[in-house]
C-alpha cells in the first residue's frame, strides 16, 4: 500500500514546503524566463507565491515585476512597497515606476513591506516616542 499523494494545484495561494522547488507553471526550461518567489515581510518562505517573469543575462527588469505584481490581484501595490533581492548589490533595493535592471541568480527573491507600518513608525519618531 502506498502513501496518498499530496494535491499539486498551481493555483495554491498558499504553497507547502513539498511545493516549494517544484515549477508551478513549467517556464523554468526556457532560458529567458526566471521564477520571481515573493512573499509579505515576515512570511515563511513556504508562504511565497511564485510566478514567472522575463530575464535576459542574469537581469530581470523591475517592470516585469511590478507586472507579475498586478497580475496577483491579491497584491495591493498602493498599500505595499516591494523590494528586489540584487545579486551584484548584495542587498535588497527599493522599487520603483522605472525601468531599472536588477542581477539575479537561480531565482528572483521580492519581498512585499507595508508602507502604512513605515508611515506609522516616522510619525511615531518625529513626535519623539
Amino acid at each position: 500500500m502506498s502513501a496518498p499523494q499530496s494535491p499539486q494545484s498551481p493555483h495554491s495561494p498558499h504553497k507547502s514546503n513539498w511545493m516549494l522547488d517544484q515549477d508551478s507553471g513549467g517556464d523554468d526550461d526556457d532560458k529567458n524566463t526566471i521564477r520571481l518567489r515573493y512573499l509579505y515581510r515576515g512570511e515563511h518562505k513556504r508562504d511565497g507565491r511564485v510566478a514567472t517573469i522575463a530575464c535576459e543575462n542574469g537581469t530581470i527588469k523591475t517592470k516585469a515585476v511590478l507586472v507579475a505584481l498586478r497580475r496577483d490581484r491579491s497584491v495591493d501595490l498602493d498599500r505595499f512597497g516591494v523590494a528586489l533581492y540584487d545579486v551584484k548589490e548584495e542587498a535588497w533595493r527599493t522599487l520603483t515606476e522605472l525601468d531599472d535592471e536588477v542581477a539575479v541568480e537561480g531565482e528572483a527573491r521580492a519581498e512585499l513591506y507595508d508602507t502604512l507600518e513605515q508611515e506609522a513608525d516616522d510619525a511615531a519618531a518625529e513626535a519623539g516616542y
